[in-house]
């Protein structure tokens, strides 16, 4: 039996956030092609956001891995990404897998700011990080990886991007 899907996980969150006291909540399409495709995507909702806003997403793109690939997993990559665009911005993306699972990483996903690609610049080459799809070891130096937990079920990725607030 058929109990949650995608859409159920999204709407869960709205509520959650709506009792949280955010007002301005946005449903993006899914994520469904390469990442780097998506992070431009989500990168340019940053423009004519109102302040603050939440985005909600998610779905399961994919990722065109390099020959000898590092440990991370669509998430994680999409995170790295993301906290290259919103460098210097306040917001904050999370990018998360329902099932607790994101690749190779023993994590579930991750989350930044637009402090987060700075801070890993002072601890390695996150450029370098993004190149060879090493994208949690990058991510744990800063703390922004989020621990595994299995949970049982698939409900695709979950994507929040906060603007403001």
């Amino acid at each position: 039996h058929l109990i949650a899907n995608h859409r159920t996980l999204l709407l869960a969150c709205e509520r959650a956030a709506r009792e949280a006291g955010y007002g301005t909540i946005i449903h993006c399409q899914p994520d469904e092609d390469e990442v780097a495709l998506g992070a431009r995507r989500w990168l340019a909702r940053l423009a004519a956001a109102p302040s603050p806003c939440l985005f909600i997403g998610g779905g399961e793109a994919t990722v065109s891995l390099p020959e000898r690939a590092g440990r991370g997993g669509r998430n994680h990559h999409l995170a790295l990404l993301m906290a290259r665009g919103l460098a210097g911005y306040a917001a904050t993306f999370l990018a998360l897998a329902s099932d607790g699972d994101d690749g190779n990483s023993g994590a579930a996903g991750a989350v930044v700011d637009g402090r987060s690609w700075t801070a890993m610049t002072q601890r390695l080459d996150p450029a370098r990080a993004l190149r060879t799809a090493d994208s949690q070891r990058a991510l744990a130096a800063i703390g922004a990886s989020i621990a595994a937990a299995n949970t049982g079920t698939n409900l695709l990725d979950l994507h929040l991007l906060l603007v403001g607030g």
